[in-house]
């Protein structure tokens, strides 16, 4: 009886070819597996899109925070009034607004050089202490209420104290539900906003967050 192997792996015994068998996944078997791989990144997705928006508050929350504190300890160093208010161009404080969403500066409202002191405009030789910006896609910040349709700024004067407490919102796509806040009272003070009566939603004292 005669063999004869040929390199596609047939065996021919006395001229009749036989095919060997080759191992491998079906049509089907492959279908499946996709399947499978489609349901468990479907099942992943919301929960590494949660992580991504979780990640994003906790960095404007910080950021924030530190602009803020740090503010607060140029006014005492510089015995000096600092704003701090929202600005879009990183130079000028967007006025009569309480959407901090496109950025934060901090300057030394001090009137050095040509400037004025305490009139609410980075001139002359004033100083940009901090600056804050790109806080992520959906992340918005709403600071507190303006007091005035001119000014929209928190002022921390040389003894740390601000002229006027307030809230500095953090919020996302989900609404007050997970978002953060930073307390400060008039003292200058700053903390960061608990669910004080665990309804799921963080208070700042006033209230409940509102992210408005």
């Amino acid at each position: 009886m005669a063999y004869i192997i040929d390199v596609g792996c047939n065996v021919s015994v006395n001229g009749y070819v036989k095919s060997k068998r080759q191992d491998g996944f079906t049509l089907v078997e492959l279908m499946i597996v996709l399947i499978i791989v489609a349901v468990l990144a479907t099942l992943a997705g919301p929960s590494f899109t949660e992580s991504i928006e979780r990640n994003r508050r906790l960095f404007a929350m910080e950021d924030t925070l530190s602009l803020l504190t740090h503010a607060r300890s140029e006014a005492v160093a510089r015995s000096a009034p600092v704003r701090v208010c929202p600005s879009a161009d990183q130079q000028t404080c967007i006025a009569g607004s309480n959407v901090w969403t496109p950025g934060i500066i901090a300057f030394a409202d001090d009137g050095s050089g040509s400037g004025t002191e305490s009139d609410g405009v980075l001139s002359g030789d004033e100083e940009l202490i901090r600056v804050a910006a790109g806080f992520g896609s959906g992340i918005d910040l709403y600071g507190p209420d303006p007091v005035t349709s001119s000014d929209s700024a928190i002022v921390f004067d040389e003894d740390g104290g601000a002229e006027l407490g307030g809230t500095i919102q953090i919020c996302d796509r989900n609404g007050p539900a997970s978002a953060s806040a930073i307390v400060m009272n008039v003292s200058g003070q700053l903390r960061i906003a608990l669910d004080e009566d665990n309804n799921g939603t963080a208070n700042d004292g006033a209230g409940d967050i509102t992210c408005d």
